[in-house]
């Protein structure tokens, strides 16, 4: 379980923080500066469903082929389109990786269209042809030099990545990023679970069957090392009860002598996603709110550009700290997320902080 909860959680959100990689980094213009939204953290049995019928996977073939998606109003009519980017040795290649646009009809999930040659992010412009948001996708691989692919709707479908009109470098866009992750499993620097590299060994336990969270299993201290537990489990069974019995799973994002930080999520029967997250000084199990660690929520508001700082989750990796804020303009719903450095936050910790973090 832990596993498999990695490989989707590797999936998620590079470019927010990291930006296009070094094979991309073609010069393009934003009109204004992109949001950028995280794929959804939870696996999702109905997309697993449709993702092994349309492309006729066996068993084995499934449970090497990993996916990421968001939830897209691509037209405005109240109802959500989801965009699957599919990746593994049975759908990808040197091109890229296969995508696919669904909606929900009367059976289910049902295909709208099939892409290939997909990298991602995946850009929903607010510019329209026929009432639909076009999508901006990064176009390379294969022998093809890096390059963006505007897929304008035609009244009927999107073209496929290859058919779509090659945009000069210096043409602006405006829009928003979906699916903001890096591609491959390693790199999303503090997202892969931890559990058995980190300083502190955890193990990972559930409560009815679908609330997982981690426990610590060697702190020297006894009342610490119990402390620290009751917050661990107590956070996920709050995330279970206050959404409506939803499945808990977990991450590891940072494990050191210092802090032990970890973030949780509940998926909904609606496919709904809430995010939760518990931060602890490992000296005394203490654990640690945003009030605490920053001089004031006036400072974490100017850090994060967030007006509502109380509705923040916020988290610590090896190297930073991840702010995240409940996203829902236009039409894509999720969670907008930056990442910050160490030295980036430094000035707005609170003075004793500034040693204890790391």
């Amino acid at each position: 379980m832990r596993k498999i909860w990695a490989l989707f959680l590797m999936l998620v959100c590079s470019c927010f923080f990291a930006g296009l990689t070094a094979a991309e980094n073609a010069v393009w213009r934003q009109e204004r500066p992109m949001k950028s939204f995280l794929s959804e953290k939870m696996p999702d049995s109905r997309i697993s469903a449709v993702i092994r019928e349309y492309y006729s996977l066996s068993d084995t073939e499934q449970g090497a082929t990993r996916y990421a998606y968001n939830y897209i109003d691509l037209n405005d009519d109240g109802r959500q389109e989801i965009f699957v980017v599919v990746s593994g040795p049975y759908t990808s290649g040197s091109g890229g990786s296969s995508a696919l646009l669904l909606e929900a009809g009367q059976d289910g999930l049902q295909v709208r269209r099939a892409f290939t040659l997909v990298h991602t992010p995946v850009i929903v412009t607010d510019e329209k042809q026929h009432g639909y948001k076009s999508l901006v996708v990064p176009y390379y691989g294969g022998g093809q030099p890096y390059s963006l692919s505007m897929l304008e709707y035609d009244g009927q479908d999107y073209p496929n990545v290859a058919d779509g009109i090659l945009m000069k470098e210096d043409e602006l866009l405006s829009g928003c990023m979906l699916l903001a992750d890096a591609e491959g499993e390693n790199s999303f620097p503090g997202w892969a679970a931890a559990a058995d590299e980190g300083f502190y060994q955890l193990d990972g336990k559930y409560l009815a069957g679908k609330i997982a969270f981690p426990m610590l299993l060697n702190h020297p201290g006894e009342l610490t090392r119990a402390y620290a537990n009751q917050s661990l489990r107590h956070t996920a069974l709050r995330l279970y009860e206050d959404n409506g019995a939803a499945a808990v799973d977990y991450a590891v994002t940072c494990n050191t002598k210092k802090v032990l930080s970890v973030l949780y999520a509940a998926k909904n029967a609606d496919a709904g996603v809430k995010l939760s997250a518990l931060t602890v000084e490992m000296g005394r199990a203490r654990v640690l709110t945003a009030a605490e660690i920053f001089k004031n929520t006036e400072d974490v508001a100017a850090l994060t550009g967030y007006a509502d700082v109380e509705q923040e989750v916020f988290f610590f990796t090896e190297d930073g700290v991840i702010f995240l804020q409940p996203a829902g303009d236009k039409g894509v719903y999720g969670y907008e997320a930056k990442k910050f450095s160490r030295e980036a936050i430094r000035p707005y910790l609170k003075k004793a902080w500034q040693k204890k973090l790391w």
